[in-house]
């Protein structure tokens, strides 16, 4: 799960990044530029930030919802891997961590043994000593509250863009083109 949120969070960066670079690019290159072409290009930045917003939504949607398929997989499979494995490892870990058991509790489990990573302690560990709630509830809002940062900063970005196309759109430009806009 880590890994995952980590690998997004440095997307979005290198993302709010490029949308800064090219805002400042089109605040050097429009100093001296005509009022169309001044448009043309915050117009093109803002469809940009627009566009990577959506991006870093829609990838913070499916990045949920990868997350909790695979564990709602690994769950159903524990017994059939070896023990130690990866994938025992990776339900472990989560039930350990969030003190929960199963997707949706312990019954997810069925007539198989209770894996020991179900109860605060791991020796004799069955339904009645299980946690009761299952991990899905605890694993969505961990991926979502590790996803709500780089979603809020990009709406930021994108919001800083707009009103400064805004002020673009409605600016009268001197003889020099923008340069009042930027002193």
């Amino acid at each position: 799960v880590d890994s995952s949120v980590t690998s997004f969070h440095y997307c979005t960066i290198a993302l709010i990044l490029v949308i800064l670079i090219s805002h400042l690019a089109v605040m050097l290159y429009t100093k001296e530029r005509t009022d169309t072409s001044v448009k043309a290009l915050f117009s093109i930045v803002c469809v940009f930030a627009s566009v990577g917003l959506i991006m870093v939504i829609v990838t913070s949607a499916r990045l949920h919802s990868d997350q909790s398929t695979k564990f709602q997989d690994r769950v159903q499979n524990y017994w059939g891997y070896d023990t130690g494995s990866a994938e025992q490892d990776f339900v472990d870990g989560i039930q350990r961590s969030l003190a929960c058991c199963g997707t949706s509790g312990v019954l997810d489990y069925g007539q198989m043994d209770i894996p020991p990573s179900c109860c605060k302690s791991p020796t004799g560990c069955d339904q009645d000593r299980a946690y009761k709630h299952g991990c899905y509830g605890a694993l969505s809002s961990k991926v979502l509250s590790q996803c709500t940062g780089p979603i809020v900063a990009t709406v930021a970005v994108t919001i800083f863009e707009l009103i400064t196309a805004c002020f673009v759109f409605t600016a009268k430009p001197s003889r020099g083109g923008y340069n009042q806009l930027y002193q």
